[in-house]
């Protein structure tokens, strides 16, 4: 009996660290998504296409936009979409080239700027994920406690 009640503790502690892991890198990037809550027309330039790691192309750009009177120049490497295929990521800056660009901007600090602004479903949902599973087990405990007739504290 008591270890099988060291191995719940300590998945329960593991399950709980991951938890607290996707959930801080959710609420981080969370708040990241929120800071950007500006935006404003912005001019692209100097388009080009560069591996990032071997067989694996990103898009990079330079861009400015104006905040009241001030201009901000800021560069731009675009996480998503990564391109296996260096002419298929050409031909989309081709595409992108003709789009009209928000940027978007922290109003307190404008150069922390991006052309880019999406919400952080993925770590969301890990983090959903991981919550559900610790419910789960905490329930798990409390109903073979509950069952076995033994007090589970």
């Amino acid at each position: 009996m008591r270890v099988s009640k060291m191995f719940f503790t300590a998945m329960m502690i593991l399950i709980s660290g991951v938890g607290v892991w996707t959930g801080g890198s959710f609420f981080f990037r969370l708040y990241e998504y929120f800071l950007l809550s500006h935006s404003s027309p912005a001019i692209t330039h100097g388009w080009k296409v560069e591996e990032v790691r071997p067989g694996k192309f990103a898009i990079h750009a330079n861009f400015v936009f104006q905040v009241g009177e001030r201009k901000v120049f800021q560069h731009v490497s675009f996480s998503k979409p990564i391109y296996q295929n260096q002419y298929l990521a050409q031909a989309l800056v081709e595409k992108w080239e003709k789009i009209p660009w928000r940027a978007w901007y922290n109003p307190r600090h404008p150069e922390k700027a991006s052309l880019q602004k999406h919400f952080p479903v993925k770590s969301g949902v890990y983090c959903a994920i991981c919550l559900m599973i610790i419910l789960y087990f905490s329930l798990l405990r409390v109903y073979v406690h509950r069952i076995s007739g033994v007090d589970p504290h």
